[in-house]
């Protein structure tokens, strides 16, 4: 939970990154990049690895939200839709934020 910055993506290497939300909880995942780049997509993801919510614009920034009803464990999911750039990949700021209803 925070912020991070300089973290990269590539075809065929995804990032995951996994935590637990509480009843009522609300997570709200935010990259930031350049599109020219590299289109970064983002999904959240049940342990089913169904999508509960997802963001998937061509814009420099994705950001997605979702309140959970119960108890559940979750897997961000930040994958590189297209590799349109010079460079191998596309590097990525992530803030990921939550607050309790």
């Amino acid at each position: 939970i925070g912020s991070s910055t300089g973290l990269n993506v590539c075809e065929m290497d995804e990032d995951y990154y996994s935590l637990s939300l509480t009843a009522g909880q609300t997570i709200t995942v935010d990259l930031a990049f350049i599109d020219e780049e590299g289109d970064i997509d983002v999904r959240l993801l049940n342990p089913d690895g169904e999508a509960l919510a997802y963001s998937l614009s061509t814009l420099d920034i994705e950001s997605l939200t979702f309140t959970v009803t119960e108890a559940l464990d979750v897997t961000i999911r930040v994958y590189l839709h297209a590799d349109d750039g010079t460079l191998y990949g596309n590097t990525y700021d992530m803030t990921v934020g939550l607050t309790s209803s």
